[in-house]
Parts: structure tokens; C-alpha cells; sequence
């Protein structure tokens, strides 16, 4: 039987490229908070898992550790696991109900996107209007 250490060591060593350091991740995410970017959504990837999970939203310097997340809602919390995140371009709006349809929300991609690039080297990569931030190549 295999830990998840081992599946991700297998996994991390079938990538071509890594785009994102610990302290790279810590950086993006504190550049967002305190640039006031409100993402009610975000999709995330884990290296070592084939599918996508959303999230509400992004981490905040009050939930990082030097190695990973500690509030337990971005699990697993070490950021050497996520292979991307997406930020969508549209979501629905979160004050819909059945009853009462709301055209979906505009994300400001655009304004993410110039945050990350005035700060850095950030690896984005846009795919069908979404913006992804990519840690790993396969």
C-alpha cells in the first residue's frame, strides 16, 4: 500500500516543470488580499488527485504557513500538492436562489492577471476564458 507521500513523490516526478516555490505561493496569495481581490470561486488541483475542487474564494495571510494553508478549508494544506488553480471567468452569483435566477458574476481576471504580472514571474496560463495559475507542467 502506498502513502500519499509516495503517490505524491510519483507524481511530482512525472512533471516536466515546476513554476511554484512555497514561497512563490505565499506571495500570490498575499498580493491578492492585499490588492482586495474578491473571488467568490476558484477551482483547485492537486497533483496527486485527478480532479477539481472549488474553493470560496483564496487563502489569506492569516491561513499560510511557510510550508502550506492551516484553515483546514484547502485541503491538503501543503502548496507543493497543488498542480493549478483556476479562476473562472464568470460563476454564478452566490445571492441566487431557485427562485430568483441572477445572471452570473464577471470575475476580474484582468485585474489579477496585471497584479501577478507587475509583481513577477507568475506562470498564467489562459484556457477558455479561465485564468490558471499552473505550478506544474506534465
Amino acid at each position: 500500500m502506498t502513502t500519499h507521500e509516495e503517490r505524491l513523490a510519483a507524481a511530482i516526478a512525472r512533471t516536466s516543470a515546476r513554476h511554484m516555490s512555497d514561497a512563490k505561493w505565499r506571495k500570490l496569495f498575499l498580493l491578492l488580499e492585499q490588492a482586495r481581490i474578491v473571488l467568490p470561486i476558484t477551482w483547485w488541483k492537486y497533483l496527486a488527485d485527478p480532479r477539481e475542487y472549488s474553493k470560496p474564494g483564496l487563502p489569506g495571510a492569516d491561513d499560510l504557513t511557510t510550508l502550506g494553508i492551516r484553515d483546514g478549508r484547502f485541503q491538503p494544506a501543503w502548496f507543493r500538492e497543488i498542480e493549478y488553480i483556476r479562476v473562472p471567468r464568470q460563476c454564478p452569483d452566490p445571492r441566487a436562489d431557485p427562485k430568483h435566477a441572477l445572471p452570473p458574476v464577471e470575475l476580474p481576471l484582468d485585474r489579477v492577471r496585471a497584479i501577478l504580472e507587475a509583481a513577477g514571474r507568475f506562470p498564467l496560463v489562459e484556457r477558455d476564458g479561465d485564468l490558471i495559475i499552473l505550478a506544474y507542467e506534465r
